[in-house]
């Protein structure tokens, strides 16, 4: 089985349209504040938050219409939704 840890996410600010289908997905980490038209990280999200929920970050970068999410792992990948290492991943028994 694949393993990767998740060390650092962003989403993009120019290209979320949120959606939130990542606040549903990962709750710890992303968020919807009032007034603003993207979706945030939240703050409290540190590295400990990011390796304990690397599957639901995953699930949440491939269900993300425009892929807007990125998603930077233990190794120093950046990876998005449409990433192969993520792809595969999810095949491999993994929720998705």
């Amino acid at each position: 089985m694949l393993q990767h840890t998740v060390k650092n996410v962003r989403v993009d600010q120019d290209v979320c349209l949120a959606h939130y289908i990542c606040v549903a997905e990962a709750p710890l980490v992303f968020e919807e504040r009032e007034g603003q038209w993207t979706v945030q990280v939240l703050e409290s999200a540190d590295s400990q938050v990011l390796g304990q929920s690397t599957e639901a970050l995953f699930l949440a970068a491939v269900m993300c219409p425009v892929s807007a999410i990125k998603l930077t792992l233990e190794a120093g990948e950046v990876v998005d939704g449409e990433s192969e290492i993520v792809k595969a991943y999810l095949k491999l028994g993994h929720k998705a």
